[in-house]
């Protein structure tokens, strides 16, 4: 796929795919937030732009390509040729989940367990979401957490999932640097953290525009 921009047809001729093709591409913002000076270069981002939309393009294969991104994003792809034109072509606007779809998101997985999850618990995860979607990452995290919590401290297997286990692992505000403060203790001795702490701090960095970007780097 690196001859050219027919390099994912000719790929997809050369497997002899004998039905449609869908492509999908998730997170596709990641091409935007790695550092320039990282080895996944601004050139290397655009070939691969360029292939995606030559395959989408031409009508001899049924080659069908779906793009995932963050809103705040979609403003950076005029950096790459042609790009902007697709999207126009095909764009698809998540709306915001309502207070019902929500509950159905919290609740769902839950349920597919054979678990309940107590009134109260769902009252609180449904106040402390809100109308906030950015917030929606962090509440699965928490979820998780409290579901590992729950399973690993309910005193009987049909105790269903409460406030209690959620309070345990510091509810939505504090799940994820409680996790992260676990697995920093969990480290065996002052070099490890030191290693750690090195690593952590070369992960990201700020960009022009103050937006965090990652920052792939040799370890």
């Amino acid at each position: 796929m690196r001859r050219g921009t027919l390099g994912l047809i000719q790929a997809v001729q050369q497997a002899r795919v004998g039905s449609n093709l869908l492509l999908l591409v998730d997170q596709f913002e990641e091409l935007f937030r790695i550092h320039p000076r990282a080895d996944e270069s601004e050139d290397q981002a655009g070939a691969f732009v360029r292939l995606i939309l030559e395959a989408s393009a031409q009508r001899e294969l049924p080659i069908y390509v779906l793009l995932t991104m963050r809103l705040d994003y979609l403003g950076d792809c005029v950096r790459i040729q042609g790009l902007t034109e697709a999207i126009n072509r095909g764009q698809y606007l998540i709306p915001n989940l309502n207070r019902e779809q929500r509950r159905a998101v919290i609740t769902g997985p839950i349920e597919l367990r054979g678990a309940r999850i107590t009134p109260p618990l769902l009252h609180r995860l449904l106040n402390d979401v809100d109308d906030d979607t950015s917030q929606l990452t962090t509440l699965q995290h928490a979820l998780m957490r409290t579901w590992d919590y729950w399973q690993a401290n309910r005193s009987s297997d049909d105790e269903p999932l409460g406030l209690g286990h959620y309070e345990a692992i510091g509810t939505l505000e504090h799940a994820l640097e409680k996790h992260a403060d676990e697995a920093f203790a969990e480290l065996a001795d002052r070099h490890s953290e030191r290693i750690a702490e090195t690593i952590f701090k070369r992960l990201t960095e700020k960009g022009a525009d103050r937006r965090e970007v990652r920052h792939p780097t040799t370890l």
